[in-house]
């Protein structure tokens, strides 16, 4: 057996003046204080270290135990607030999956996500079981609750029918006069068409959602002209204090629709894609319907010209005639050229001009990212002119999009306005992802070497990437700029994460001598002679390196230590586990 003499000597005096030092309590904080560092691990994108540190931490029942599933709440108490319900569902399955109780709040959470994702189905299953739940329990109250989601998922599926009878059934059972059963029962009404019984009902209640109901009540009944409601959907739009002005905007698509108003349906319908807040349940418009509005007062347009099809030079010159007069017709005859024009100069000619126009309006990103980046028109977005990429990818440089990444590596210098490292980074993710390994590793250089600091997001991408790296098992080049990363730094909290990676990498390297010394110094105790959570982590991983280096005594020695200056019978359990094995 190698003994600890025989050892490289920064390891050895690691060891002998570290171990001496372990002899106080070890963990004086309490689980919140435990449960918050490791939130704070993996807000920094690291979500599987936090992991694996709380399971060294609290391993007597691993998976499963009190502070995972505390942990694993707060991760989805955040993803709710910020409406992440893919993530939410992923991670409610997960916990499932994992033995973790289906209580009344976990599905409750699950309801609210399949709604929002529209899967109205799965959201009913759920719903009847929390029913059953409330009802065999102290609950019963929230059955209420329940019963107003089931309507609202019929409401979902179009099964009309159904949510009048369940509101029916609902009334019956509760009288409820509440305002948010009002907009549900409203809402049930106008979708299955009995705008009798509606006008009543709104009749006698405010509110922006009260005000939406109004406008498609009198629009759906035919008891106010189209082109009215429309201007007072637009209106209302534009208000200040509107919380969805989306909704109304979709109002006013509806209202060009049934009106015939191709002007007014091309406006609502670019404003509409423009806008980013919630989707409602009355409309699904896509950039498709925006591609056929234009294509079709396009060629209204040109009609009235007297332009013919196939003519697409005289109708790149009326479209630029039109620019500055009729901005809105301009973009359709634009749009209708490059959609159909048989020569390739023809039509970069004409997208260079509309995305240049649709970049002057409102919300342009957005707009442009959705009418080029679903590919429903725009099947190949590499033969677009250069100039309409860069404005693609400064749109959309935040999707993950296979298109868009081969966009970012075709266009090796950053767009206008776009950061210089935002770019490299961007660059190197996207080498990575078509696995051009070598390109990826000189494009990250370029910023781990940089005198710039990083903002908190590049050092989190940095982080992610160095990640991608170590799957890769491209160990030397992440060990190499991870040390690069420890120079340049000088910010406290970044130096702890990133010696911490840097003892992680020499292990998977299998460096485990070099990992022993970094884990070490990682494992001082505090002021007051106690180790810090992420400290006591590191010194469990510092013994586990000694082990895996062939250090097994000096590996019994730093457990035994441990094991007498702490009282936890947690963390007792652990290490006798340990020294067992």
């Amino acid at each position: 057996m190698k003994m600890l003499s025989q050892v490289q000597t920064p390891l050895r005096l690691l060891s002998l003046v570290l171990l001496p030092l372990i002899s106080q309590p070890l963990y004086a904080e309490t689980d919140a204080q435990l449960l918050d560092e490791l939130e704070l691990i993996a807000a920094r994108g690291e979500p599987a270290l936090a992991a694996r540190l709380l399971e060294r931490v609290d391993p007597a029942t691993g998976v499963g135990s009190s502070m995972w599933l505390e942990w694993q709440w707060q991760h989805l108490d955040r993803l709710a607030s910020e409406q992440q319900w893919q993530e939410l569902m992923a991670l409610s399955d997960a916990m499932i999956k994992q033995g973790a109780e289906a209580s009344a709040q976990l599905l409750q959470l699950r309801v609210k996500a399949f709604l929002a994702l529209n899967k109205p189905q799965l959201a009913r299953a759920e719903l009847q079981r929390l029913i059953w739940l409330s009802l065999e329990g102290t609950d019963s109250d929230r059955v209420q609750l329940f019963r107003q989601q089931v309507i609202e998922s019929y409401l979902q599926e179009a099964r009309f029918d159904d949510a009048r009878a369940a509101m029916v059934r609902y009334q019956q059972d509760y009288n409820d006069e509440s305002y948010q059963w009002r907009l549900v029962a409203a809402e049930t009404l106008l979708r299955s068409g009995r705008f009798g019984a509606l006008e009543p009902l709104l009749a006698q209640t405010e509110g922006e959602s009260f005000e939406l109901l109004q406008m498609l009540a009198a629009l759906r009944s035919g008891s106010r002209s189209p082109t009215l409601i429309w201007s007072d959907a637009l209106a209302v739009s534009e208000r200040e204090g509107v919380k969805s002005p989306r909704h109304f905007l979709g109002v006013a698509v509806e209202a060009a629709q049934r009106s015939n108003d191709l002007s007014g349906l091309t406006t609502a319908l670019e404003r509409y894609l423009a806008l980013d807040d919630e989707q409602s349940s009355f409309f699904n418009y896509h950039s498709n319907d925006l591609w056929q509005a234009y294509q079709t007062y396009g060629e209204v347009i040109a009609n009235g010209a007297q332009l013919l099809i196939g003519q697409d030079s005289e109708w790149l010159t009326e479209a630029q005639r039109l620019r500055e007069t009729a901005p809105l017709e301009s973009r359709a005859l634009y749009a209708s050229v490059l959609l159909n024009a048989k020569a390739e100069m023809h039509q970069q000619n004409a997208h260079t001009a509309f995305a240049r126009m649709v970049g002057e309006i409102p919300e342009a990103m957005t707009l442009l990212k959705r009418l080029y980046l679903d590919r429903t028109h725009i099947s190949d977005i590499k033969r677009l002119p250069e100039s309409v990429r860069y404005q693609l990818v400064e749109a959309g440089m935040a999707q993950a999009d296979s298109a868009l990444l081969d966009l970012i590596v075709e266009l090796e210098t950053a767009p206008e306005g776009v950061v210089k490292i935002d770019w490299q980074l961007a660059r190197a993710e996207s080498l990575l992802s078509i696995k051009r390994n070598d390109s990826a590793v000189s494009e990250l250089w370029l910023v781990v070497d940089s005198d710039e600091s990083l903002d908190e997001q590049q050092f989190g991408q940095v982080m992610a990437l160095l990640g991608q790296m170590r799957v890769l098992g491209q160990w030397q080049v992440a060990i190499q700029m991870q040390r690069q990363l420890i120079e340049n730094s000088v910010q406290p909290e970044r130096l702890q994460q990133l010696r911490f990676g840097l003892a992680d990498l020499y292990r998977g390297a299998g460096m485990n001598e070099q990992a022993a010394i970094s884990y070490l110094a990682l494992a001082r105790p505090g002021a007051d002679g106690v180790l810090e959570p992420s400290a006591w982590i590191a010194a469990l991983e510092a013994a586990e390196a000694l082990q895996a280096a062939g250090l097994s005594e000096d590996a019994v020695t730093l457990y035994q230590r441990l094991h007498d200056a702490t009282s936890d019978p947690l963390r007792r359990q652990l290490i006798e586990r340990q020294l067992g094995s």
